[in-house]
């Protein structure tokens, strides 16, 4: 509980940064947004925009890699764009990089975003999104990512010192590129929470030092041939839960719990050839009330519990028949229960 209240608390002094950020007057040598769209490929563009930019509709498209002069870098406009191998840093101690686009999308494309305590990206649009394509960089102290829409990264790597949070009320996705980068995000804490899906896609690694929280309130979580590492990994989601070829290793509680009505013609947790294991901890399957399905065929689970890993309430053998674990069930192979 205290640790989600200082979440909580975190994003509330987010909301109070970007309005104080809102209220800022343009910089001395700014045209008082009347560019659009703002092309930043000059040194003469970047000394207008090194010390925070704030308007509200034109388009930045940022195309020449620049190092903040300022405490706080604060870009705020109606879209952000990052041309390919642009790098925006912020190298002084304690020093913030906000990105705040009012009117449509951020978009990142192989592109780096250094700060040395926080990177917040966030549009606030209705239907908007903040996308990395390609393969992107991100490092702070903190990492915070919010979209109205969809946060959609491929090949990325974030690092954090603390937290990495992706908001969304429509989806978070992650993914290998086509360039064959594996996106990877390192911290102590990993959190994705969205109204839709989260969606981590093949060769994704999540290695958080304290937590992971995966969370599709209303839909789903996919971490299918994905590769996760925490002390704690919860996933929580509302119609579905697919952890097929998924590796998963935490030293304490790993547990993934559909939450609401299962969806029609699928198991609620297919975790069918995973290898998910908890050293000192327990590993816990679930449905609503126990009723609905899991898949554990082919797989392999082993924790640390003197009884088996808890399958929608039962933590010995067998398992009831809302659990398919036994090669009769699966048609070959069953799985390894340790």
């Amino acid at each position: 509980m205290v640790y989600w209240i200082q979440i909580l608390l975190l994003l509330v002094s987010l909301e109070f940064s970007f309005s104080t950020a809102e209220a800022a007057p343009p910089p001395p040598k700014d045209d008082r947004c009347a560019e659009n769209p703002f092309i930043v490929d000059t040194d003469a563009d970047i000394a207008r925009i090194a010390n925070g930019y704030h308007c509200e509709k034109p388009k930045v498209v940022i195309e020449k890699s620049f190092t903040s002069s300022v405490h706080t870098l604060t870009i705020e406009a109606g879209e952000i764009e990052f041309l390919e191998g642009v790098t925006v840093q912020n190298t002084l101690p304690g020093s913030e990089i906000f990105l705040h686009a009012r009117t449509g999308d951020i978009q990142l494309k192989n592109s780096t975003i250094l700060a040395n305590k926080k990177v917040i990206i966030r549009c606030e649009a209705k239907h908007c999104n903040v996308l990395g394509q390609k393969k992107n960089t991100i490092k702070a102290g903190y990492v915070i990512i919010q979209a109205m829409r969809s946060a959609w990264f491929e090949g990325t790597n974030i690092t954090a010192d603390v937290d990495v949070i992706l908001r969304s009320w429509g989806s978070v996705q992650f993914y290998k590129s086509n360039y064959n980068a594996m996106p990877m995000i390192l911290a102590k804490n990993i959190i994705m929470q969205t109204e839709g899906d989260v969606a981590l896609g093949d060769w994704v690694f999540l290695t958080a030092s304290n937590r992971i929280h995966l969370e599709g309130t209303k839909w789903s979580v996919w971490a299918q041939n994905s590769n996760l590492s925490g002390r704690v990994i919860e996933i929580s989601g509302g119609m579905h839960i697919g952890l097929v070829n998924t590796v998963a290793q935490s030293k304490g509680r790993f547990a993934a719990h559909v939450t609401g009505i299962c969806a029609s013609g699928m198991y609620c947790v297919d975790a069918e050839r995973a290898n998910i294991s908890s050293t000192n901890g327990v590993i816990e399957m679930g449905t609503p009330k126990g009723q609905g399905t899991i898949n554990l065929c082919r797989g392999k689970f082993k924790d640390a519990h003197p009884r088996v890993p808890r399958m929608n309430g039962a933590d010995k053998l067998p398992y009831p028949a809302t659990v398919a674990y036994l090669s009769s069930q699966c048609g070959g192979s069953g799985a390894q229960i340790d």
